[in-house]
């Protein structure tokens, strides 16, 4: 069986979701195996739906390791909304209320480890259940709760407490005297590992997060605001400068027009005569009003869009999204050469090995109707460039890496040698949460090897995240101060 997929490694992230829909949209009807099911639509709302879930789950959890790993690594999914030659979709309902309705029927922090997932594909959205790898030594996933499922006829059938899905060719059937046999060796086969991983991710945690849209909105309004001051300042130096005389009831100049007219010529009169002094007073500003407007015009659209780049490092400046992944040992055994890998998905989320450099914002146009100080009399004073220290040569690789694809993150940390009841902690690196996430939690999962270890070790991470989104305005406000 194949889906034109590339599956010799799990299919993790909402982009890796993304295209295995597009697989089963293209495959043939008869593609379906015992790692995937596909179903062209259920609803979520009754209990036909949540029974198709349960049993699906316990099926995939059911499998035999040293067959299931030959597929994704082990990870078995559920597509609700798709199938072969069309993409129906679902009606979504809260994944949090679903996830109450299923895990008493699982087996809760007893059962399969599964993850529902939201993908859309031209459109319609549909729902992917991922399902962890089984491993030796896992207890046989029963159901954990009698469940009366409603047939098509009217009648209704009755699935007790204890009872044990297997996950067949293209379907999932309650296990036989074979299968079972098959599930008690799997149970009683010592795990391929006695190590025993702690991964977590610290730093600021909870994370904080910013309302991505509220922000973009802020700064449009920020830099509409600033070109309004200018303008109106610049329409009122072109009233100062060119005022329109008035005039009296019998039609005469008004005396106090006249002795300001003839003010401003006595002042270009000097100013001309000074011209011949170097240009102490600096260069004349012969812009029109039309022109500083569609200056401040393009200034203000060039501010928008550099205080958005900005917004990033003034986050993680402020000791935002600055974290680390932790691991730790728990077994009493050496382990050499560990090597952890954390993903998350979302496609709200970023990630960055180094916090970015700071991006100073571009000045505005030169202030209407003044003159420019000559370079070196009054300007402003340049810089001092910062004082460069010498930084002695890496000895080893870097211990982290980040990549960012579509819908994920993937942190990876190079631990080395890990003592039994030994911690180590990556340097940080920064994330970037542009939403709060459904449950309150930023959760992904981790896979690490270890040298001369004939296993995978896997598990999953939860982040706990604030539930009010960072201060844009304080942000953006401490923006305006440094720069």
């Amino acid at each position: 069986m194949s889906l034109g997929l590339d599956t010799t490694t799990a299919l993790r992230g909402t982009g890796a979701l993304r295209r295995l829909v597009g697989a089963i949209v293209n495959a043939s009807s008869h593609d379906e195996a015992d790692w995937i099911e596909w179903k062209s639509t259920l609803d979520l709302n009754t209990r036909v739906g949540h029974f198709h879930i349960v049993h699906t789950i316990l099926g995939l959890a059911n499998r035999l390791p040293e067959r299931a790993t030959l597929t994704c690594e082990g990870v078995g999914y559920l597509v609700v909304g798709a199938e072969p030659g069309a993409t129906a979709g679902i009606t979504t309902v809260d994944l949090a209320a679903l996830d109450q309705v299923i895990e008493p029927y699982v087996g809760g922090s007893d059962g399969p480890r599964w993850t529902p997932t939201y993908v859309s594909l031209d459109g319609p959205t549909v729902l992917v259940v991922t399902v962890e790898p089984p491993r030796q030594g896992d207890r046989i996933f029963t159901l954990r709760k009698e469940f009366v499922r409603p047939q098509s006829d009217g009648k209704v059938k009755i699935y007790p407490s204890g009872t044990v899905f297997v996950r067949k060719h293209g379907r999932t059937v309650v296990a036989d005297a074979a299968d079972f046999d098959a599930l008690q060796a799997r149970l009683l086969t010592s795990p391929a590992s006695s190590a025993d991983l702690e991964v977590s991710v610290v730093g600021d945690v909870p994370l904080s997060w910013f309302d991505a849209e509220v922000a973009s909105d802020m700064i449009e309004k920020r830099a509409a605001a600033r070109r309004a001051h200018l303008v109106a300042k610049a329409e009122a130096e072109e009233r100062r400068r060119f005022p329109e005389p008035t005039r009296t009831s019998r039609g005469l100049p008004d005396l106090s027009a006249v002795l300001i007219s003839q003010q401003q010529a006595a002042f270009q009169q000097m100013a001309a005569g000074l011209k011949g002094l170097g240009g102490l007073l600096g260069k004349e500003d012969t812009r029109t009003l039309g022109e500083y407007i569609a200056e401040v015009d393009d200034w203000s659209k060039r501010l928008a869009a550099a205080e958005k780049r900005a917004l990033p490092g003034r986050y993680f400046a402020a000791g935002r999204g600055a974290v680390a992944v932790r691991v730790h040992n728990r077994s009493q055994r050496f382990l050499p050469d560990v090597e952890v890998e954390v993903l998350f998905t979302s496609d709200r989320a970023t990630g960055f090995e180094e916090k970015p450099e700071r991006e100073h914002l571009p000045e505005p146009p030169w202030t209407y109707g003044e003159r420019r100080q000559p370079p070196g009399l009054l300007g402003p004073v340049p810089p001092v460039p910062p004082l460069s220290f010498f930084r002695p040569p890496a000895t080893a690789g870097p211990r982290r890496r980040i990549s960012v694809e579509e819908g994920s993150v993937r942190l990876r940390f190079r631990v080395g040698d890990l003592r039994p009841e030994a911690t180590e902690t990556s340097d940080r690196v920064f994330l970037l949460l542009a939403e709060y996430p459904e449950g309150g939690a930023f959760r992904g999962h981790w896979k690490a090897t270890v040298r001369d270890l004939d296993a995978v070790l896997t598990g999953a991470v939860e982040v706990p995240v604030t539930r009010e989104p960072v201060d844009i305005r304080g942000l953006l406000e401490a923006e305006a101060d440094e720069d």
